[in-house]
């Protein structure tokens, strides 16, 4: 489906750029081996200028996506649609993976299994074909349910964990913000399961024991990644803001006149961000067919988060249990902090429906889940 589009709609895009970047690695591994060795194993932004000078796409996050992608490349005889459909079978096999796995823990939960990622369109449409998003999904639903399985049985599949400690090297290379979101989201929800009980008491140290933990490994963070260096981050959210905007068409771009590259300017900018990044800024601007269907998408989920939060606190099965109000609070505040970010770095809304993919599936996810407890109740 990416392919088409972008063949007939777009007329281009990253998804063919990807692909030829990767043609021409694969066609460089059959032809001279010692070099693309060589290649693959150079460390990100050091790679050699003479291989590196003839693609398209030269990031880091980039190269080792297309590193991916030339392998597969080499099995399918550099066939875009046989590659597109590898990369869509694995991002599913990585979701179905995770929905299997609650489902077979949570049997009542239904609507919040598969109206987030197997209906909602934004989500079902680039979580396939050859683009980073698709086989991020994949990884990044597959540690999730990896998690769930190993938090339910209590016991871990070495050979599994393996896996899904190379899966998470992978999603730190390409999508270095997915890592952190996933990290975030598993760390304390485990915090949160663990200690969920019923009438359970929350003890204020170990709660300031466990953030503390969780604040010195965000420190530790820019020693593995260096996007994670918090002292250039707001400049690079300008960066990326600036390049963004400028090259945006009117009416297609989230505007914050405020952001300056500032801490000051962050809060301010980030409200504004934020709804933007709903596509309310601009809901009265001219649109396309595809931007009238992402507008509508984003408002049915407003107001299926909105009815979440209002139904929040008259549920009985969770009122009850302090951690997972505090699990689900962290989950939403979590989510939309990432959303409002990403509305700062990509404010072009065609590119920033696609990397929102992930927060706002989730918010969706965890929004039906509440309101499926709800249901229980009923």
């Amino acid at each position: 489906m990416v392919g088409i589009i972008y063949t007939y709609y777009y007329q281009g895009g990253d998804t063919f750029a990807l692909f030829n970047d990767a043609k021409f690695l694969s066609e460089l591994a059959i032809n001279q081996p010692s070099e693309y060795i060589n290649y693959i194993f150079s460390r990100p932004y050091h790679y050699p200028e003479h291989i590196q000078s003839q693609l398209l796409k030269s990031n880091a996050s980039t190269s080792i996506f297309c590193i991916l992608l030339s392998l597969i490349n080499i099995f399918t005889n550099n066939n875009y649609w046989i590659s597109g459909l590898f990369f869509s079978t694995f991002s599913f096999m990585g979701i179905w993976f995770y929905i299997n796995t609650l489902k077979k823990y949570n049997p009542k939960l239904h609507f919040s299994l598969i109206l987030p990622f197997i209906v909602l369109p934004s989500f079902a449409f680039w979580s396939s074909g050859i683009i980073k998003e698709s086989i991020c999904m994949g990884i990044c639903f597959s540690i999730a349910g990896f998690w769930v399985k190993t938090e339910k049985e209590k016991r871990i599949n070495w050979p599994l964990l393996f896996i899904h400690l190379l899966f998470a090297f992978l999603l730190l290379q390409i999508k270095f913000y997915y890592f952190l979101y996933l990290f975030l989201m598993l760390s304390v929800n485990q915090f949160m399961f663990r200690n969920n009980a019923s009438n359970r008491k929350v003890n204020i140290k170990t709660y300031f024991a466990f953030t503390v933990l969780i604040i010195l490994i965000l420190l530790l963070l820019p020693k593995i990644h260096y996007h994670f260096d918090y002292q250039r981050l707001l400049t690079t959210l300008e960066t990326n803001y600036i390049k963004l905007y400028s090259t945006s068409k009117d009416g297609t771009a989230i505007e914050l006149p405020y952001f300056d590259g500032s801490l000051s300017g962050f809060i301010i900018s980030f409200p504004f961000a934020l709804i933007g990044a709903f596509e309310l800024s601009n809901w009265n601007s001219s649109k396309t067919l595809f931007q009238w269907y992402s507008l509508i998408e984003n408002l049915i989920v407003l107001i299926v988060f909105s009815f979440a939060v209002f139904q929040f606190t008259k549920i009985e099965n969770i009122k009850k249990r302090p951690f997972l109000i505090g699990a689900l609070v962290f989950s939403i505040l979590c989510t939309l902090l990432f959303i409002g970010i990403m509305g700062i770095a990509s404010p072009n809304l065609g590119s920033l429906s696609r990397y929102k993919i992930l927060f706002l599936s989730t918010l969706t996810h965890i929004s039906l889940i509440i309101l499926e407890q709800r249901r229980k109740v009923d």
